[in-house]
């Protein structure tokens, strides 16, 4: 089976062209050019990604309790018609009880299911918080350079990139002045 490219593929996608135009169609200006950053430094030298990797651990330590306790309930719930049915059930009660089998099973995967987008929000949450806190410094670094464009190399796929346009270490030293 494929897998299919989640919406931050999407997003990611999105900006990685919308760059590329960008820079494609102000090549013509001779003074200005690209700089790159590279945010999984960033968010190491700033501990970001300790802090946000322990909001999303104990989340999803939450999640998976709430899980376990839906699970406990569904079951008590089955035992408890079992206890009810006693020790010679008819045909119509195993399949009572094989049809709320069924439904605990398909109750816990819908479950499962919308722990995970919720992960995956709260993921893309603290990732958008992450470069709202960094936009000023970069829009400020890139005034600073003159620079049109402000690639991020870890996820933007940036095969070659001069050393030189690298700014990743002042925009470490303006978030720690801060």
């Amino acid at each position: 089976m494929q897998r299919k490219p989640d919406s931050v593929e999407w997003i990611l996608g999105g900006v990685i062209v919308v760059a590329v135009l960008f820079v494609w169609f102000s090549s013509t200006s001779s003074n200005n050019s690209v700089a790159i950053i590279r945010m999984d430094d960033i968010a190491k030298e700033t501990g970001w990604d300790v802090q946000a990797g322990d909001v999303f651990r104990k989340e999803r330590a939450a999640i998976e309790s709430d899980i376990m306790r839906q699970q406990q309930l569904l079951k008590a719930d089955i035992d408890a018609k079992r206890v009810e049915i006693g020790e010679n059930p008819t045909p119509e009660q195993l399949e009572i009880l094989r049809v709320m089998q069924q439904q605990m099973q398909s109750q816990t995967m819908q479950l499962r299911k919308r722990s995970q987008e919720n992960l995956q929000k709260i993921q893309m949450q603290q990732m958008q918080d992450f470069v709202g806190e960094l936009q000023p410094i970069i829009l400020k670094l890139s005034a600073e350079g003159n620079f049109t464009v402000v690639l991020d190399r870890t996820r933007s796929n940036v095969f070659y990139a001069d050393p030189a346009t690298d700014i990743t270490d002042a925009v470490i030293k303006e978030l720690q002045k801060q």
